[in-house]
């Protein structure tokens, strides 16, 4: 891992960050004095509308980033998460089947034997 740090790499290694060269990165911003971790991904965006996105950045000088972060909030506020439609399966209690009818010597013959039925 520290072989393949870079000098970015390593100031965010050494900030407490964690950096790697997989698509997706935890990488520190400083707010307030403290380190909040952000998950750097990717996204495939219609260029008209990647467009729309930078033109609302210059306008506002903002970064691209931010227009994102913006608009991912305010659509998480929008749509509330989904009750879930059917109650959560538990499993049904166990039933008793009695004692076991082999003796306990012979329980890993059984259990390995290739013909043994299922």
């Amino acid at each position: 891992m520290f072989g393949s740090l870079s000098a970015l790499g390593w100031s965010n290694f050494l900030a407490g960050g964690i950096a790697d060269a997989a698509p997706r990165r935890l990488i520190p911003i400083r707010r307030g004095g403290i380190f909040p971790f952000m998950i750097e991904t990717r996204l495939q965006i219609p260029d008209d509308l990647y467009r729309e996105a930078e033109r609302v950045a210059r306008e506002r000088e903002i970064t691209l980033g931010e227009v994102v972060r913006r608009g991912l909030e305010y659509i998480v506020r929008v749509y509330p998460p989904v009750p879930p439609t059917r109650p959560q399966w538990h499993p049904p209690p166990p039933r008793s089947l009695g004692h076991f009818q082999a003796p306990v010597e012979d329980w890993r013959l059984l259990a390995n034997e290739p013909d043994a039925p299922p």
